[in-house]
Parts: C-alpha cells; sequence; structure tokens
C-alpha cells in the first residue's frame, strides 16, 4: 500500500484480514481453471464509499453482477485499482475516513478496452497495454483478502480543489520547417 500511498497522508491505520471460506476456495477454483497460473494474480485496491458499502464488501465480495453495477467509465463491472493512490483518488473529500480493500484479483488472459456503460465480455481496463483500473464482470476473479481503514490526513501541500491542468498544445498555423539544400 505504502508504495503508492504517502505514509505521512495515513493516521489511525487499522487492518482487518478478510475470511470468507467459500469466497476463498471459489477464487482459488478460477485460479486453478485458468491454468493454475498464481504469477498472473494481482494485489489490487478498491475503496469503499462509505462506512455501509465497506460493510457490505467485507461481508459479500466486490459485486460485478449487472444489477450492483449500474454506472462506471470503463464499463459496467465491479471495479480495482493497480495501485492504492488511484483507489484512494476515488475518495470523497468530505470524508477523512477511508475504507480500501486489498483485493487479490485474476485479470483474463485478454483484457478488453472498457467503454462507458457497456457490459464487457471479460475483464475490461482504462489502457489494455498498461492498465490502471480494472473492470470485472465475473467475480469469482476478485477476492477481497483485507480491510485498511484510516484516516487521511492533508498535508497542506496540495488543494483538494487543484484547478485541472490541460495537456493540450495548441496547433501552430503557418509554421513550416524548411529543407536547407547543400
Amino acid at each position: 500500500m505504502f508504495e503508492s500511498l504517502p505514509r505521512e497522508n495515513v493516521c489511525n491505520l487499522t487492518i482487518k484480514r478478510l475470511q470468507h471460506p467459500s469466497a476463498k476456495q471459489r477464487f482459488r477454483q478460477t485460479v486453478w481453471e485458468d491454468g493454475n497460473k498464481w504469477s498472473r494474480v494481482q494485489a489490487t485496491w478498491h475503496l469503499a464509499g462509505n462506512q455501509e458499502a465497506a460493510e457490505a464488501i467485507a461481508m459479500e465480495g466486490i459485486r460485478c453482477d449487472e444489477a450492483n453495477c449500474a454506472c462506471g467509465r470503463y464499463g459496467l463491472g465491479g471495479y480495482v485499482a493497480l495501485s492504492a493512490t488511484k483507489a484512494n483518488a476515488y475518495a470523497d473529500v468530505q470524508h477523512d475516513v477511508r475504507h480500501l480493500f486489498c483485493v487479490l484479483a485474476l485479470p483474463d488472459q485478454h483484457l478488453e478496452q472498457g467503454r462507458r456503460g457497456v457490459r464487457p465480455t471479460c475483464t475490461a481496463a482504462d489502457l489494455p497495454g498498461h492498465p490502471t483500473e480494472l473492470c470485472f464482470v465475473d467475480e469469482s476473479r476478485l477476492y477481497c483478502a483485507a480491510l485498511v481503514t484510516y484516516q487521511w490526513a492533508s498535508t497542506g501541500r496540495r488543494s483538494p480543489q487543484a484547478p485541472r491542468v490541460r495537456h493540450i498544445v495548441p496547433r501552430r498555423v503557418g509554421l513550416r520547417r524548411s529543407r536547407s539544400v547543400d
């Protein structure tokens, strides 16, 4: 977690190991059916929106079925981020207590390009070649291993309402490279 999340912003940290024998067995079975390649399993992160959502996820796992997924930038499914910082970025700035799940994830071999409002046929990603977020449609490919609860402490270095930076460089009209003739 601290490979990406700054330690100075995390206070009152508690870690609770989650025990779901049936979910753990289902995840192991999925790994086995997928070729038993544990090297493909990734530690990922999911931020619950509030205490109530955290309690539901702790009891039931991340729900990926259509009935529980009404929106999403990269498709209709259950989301995880590949870094704690990316997951933490989805926090409501009004809440300083965060509920972050460490999730073992087994993405499909091929990642689809995620599309808003569309349910993918397999694991989708924001950037399939170098994903930072994954959208799962099969909850047996996810196992919530731990719940990390902490209080977010602002260091004062950045405003929560920081202005957006635009990386669009205006096109210069009328400039042409001249070729030198020797």
